[in-house]
């Protein structure tokens, strides 16, 4: 049985139904994620769900210490590596037991029933308020069951958002530490960190404290502000498509004003769709809208073709060339800057994707004026639109707005 150091009981001995956990590097969250872990498998009725960003994650941080709380106990009955499982014998002599999944694979929740679900690193969660209201919060109906969200946080995301909502909901219970507060690791390595950080990085990996996240294309997106109801009467509507198979497919339908504000209204993100279904949830998603606007992803021009043919639609491929990508993140940063850029708030594939977009950085650390080219379905297809509506107008520098 691992030993709670003093800030760790201090949470433990909280009866609040849902946990948040903001605290810096090392401060000690995965052992007592284990320990939390282990006796809601014991005295709980409903087996215990424990999720990281990606399966390996989920091994890589969990597995070990859940393995070092359980094997060699009078409760332990057996563990199965493959299915990332430790069971348990309870003392009323019946057995349950522990799971660790990966995020990506979260849909394979639906339908299960748990005591306790464990999220680690929550602002690495793509979608986490989505999947959290339409998958795993009916988990915990059965069994009155409890939630622990931990994480160092990443600018002002959902931890962030959690610790809000737990100003009015008296079910949340948030719990502030940072690295010091880990008796077991020696301050003056911390001290050391702080020499080699920047000021904003230490506060936020090591203090635990919210800030802008460094590099960030999007610095400005704020979902209060940006995620909203359309704020205009729309004159013209749009459909923008970036297409993917093992990356996502991003479709999403654009409201736009008569200044030429444009709004999110509606949005598809899905992998590994065959030509038939990709053709069913487009039809489904445009609906009765007539389409003004209509432009696709051109490195893809059989699927632009396929879906013509297919739907009756006038699809254009969106004109791209030297600088065109700088060009079009202008255009979006510049329309976010004045507010005319929006989202309905169902769009939360966007909005995640928003708030992790980032500029490379050079050896120095600082930004160059190209994005990192991962996690970028959903702004691609956000910055098609937006190019196709306003134009072409050619920059060569990045808009700053700060």
């Amino acid at each position: 049985m691992a030993q709670l150091h003093t800030a760790q009981r201090q949470i433990a001995s909280s009866s609040a139904r849902f946990k948040v956990l903001r605290c810096g590097r090392r401060f000690g969250k995965t052992t007592y994620a284990a320990e939390e872990m282990k006796g809601a498998c014991l005295f709980e009725p409903g087996p215990v769900a424990y999720f990281a960003t990606t399966r390996d994650q989920a091994r890589d941080i969990m597995w070990a210490d859940l393995l070092k709380e359980c094997l060699g106990t009078a409760n332990y009955v057996a563990h199965n590596e493959q299915r990332l499982e430790v069971t348990l014998r309870r003392p009323d002599g019946t057995t349950n037991h522990i799971r660790l999944f990966g995020w990506e694979n979260i849909e394979t929740a639906r339908g299960k029933k748990y005591s306790l679900v464990v999220l680690d690193e929550l602002d690495s969660m793509r979608a986490f308020e989505k999947q959290w209201r339409e998958i795993l919060r009916a988990t915990l109906a059965d069994y009155r069951g409890r939630a622990l969200f931990m994480g160092t946080p990443k600018g002002y995301k959902s931890l962030y958002r959690l610790e809000k909502l737990s100003k009015t909901n008296t079910n949340y219970a948030v719990f502030h530490f940072t690295s010091f507060d880990n008796p077991f690791i020696d301050p003056d390595e911390i001290e050391e960190m702080r020499g080699e950080m920047s000021p904003s990085q230490f506060a936020q990996e090591v203090l635990a404290e919210y800030h802008k996240m460094e590099g960030l294309i999007y610095e400005e997106f704020d979902r209060d502000k940006h995620m909203v109801a359309c704020p205009f009467v729309p004159v013209r509507w749009g459909l923008s498509i970036d297409f993917g198979y093992n990356h996502p497919l991003s479709a999403g339908i654009f409201a736009i004003g008569a200044d030429n504000s444009i709004h999110l209204d509606r949005m598809l993100y899905e992998r590994k769709l065959s030509n038939e279904r990709r053709n069913e949830k487009i039809r489904d998603l445009i609906g009765d809208t007539r389409l003004d606007v209509q432009v696709g992803d051109s490195e893809d021009p059989l699927a632009i073709d396929t879906l013509n043919t297919a739907l009756g639609l006038k699809i254009q491929p969106v004109v791209k060339g030297s600088g065109s990508v700088l060009e079009g993140l202008n255009k979006c940063i510049s329309q976010l800057h004045q507010g005319r850029l929006t989202m309905d708030p169902s769009c939360e594939d966007l909005a995640w994707e928003k708030e992790n977009y980032s500029w490379k950085l050079d050896k120095n650390d600082q930004p160059l004026d190209e994005p990192v080219k991962e996690d970028d379905d959903a702004c691609d297809m956000e910055r098609y639109a937006v190019m196709t509506i306003l134009g072409r107008h050619k920059s060569g520098f990045r808009v700053r707005t700060a």
